[in-house]
């Protein structure tokens, strides 16, 4: 019987040990996701499937800016991250 919920499907089973800050970005039509403590930040699209890229600092959440790239927030403050992935301090 349906329930008249949504249904939820995974489409990534990365077996992050704390997944967070999930973000589509409809510039790439990508979801991006962060697993805090692996340190690692994750991107899923249908058309190019998964990527993991790993980080040099924690990442707790990430936005869009608008000159590319995304602005993260990490343990100890806020970093750029360029369209490569490339950390970098804020501030």
């Amino acid at each position: 019987m349906p329930s008249g919920r949504p249904e939820m499907i995974c489409v990534a089973d990365v077996a992050a040990t704390l997944g967070e800050g999930p973000l589509w970005d409809s510039r790439q039509s990508a979801l991006f996701f962060v697993d805090i403590p692996e340190r690692r930040l994750f991107r899923h699209s249908s058309a190019d499937g998964l990527r993991t890229i790993a980080l040099a600092d924690h990442l707790c959440s990430i936005v869009p800016r608008a000159s590319g790239g995304f602005i993260g927030a990490g343990y100890h403050g806020f970093l750029g991250i360029d369209p490569d992935f490339a950390l970098h301090p804020l501030g």
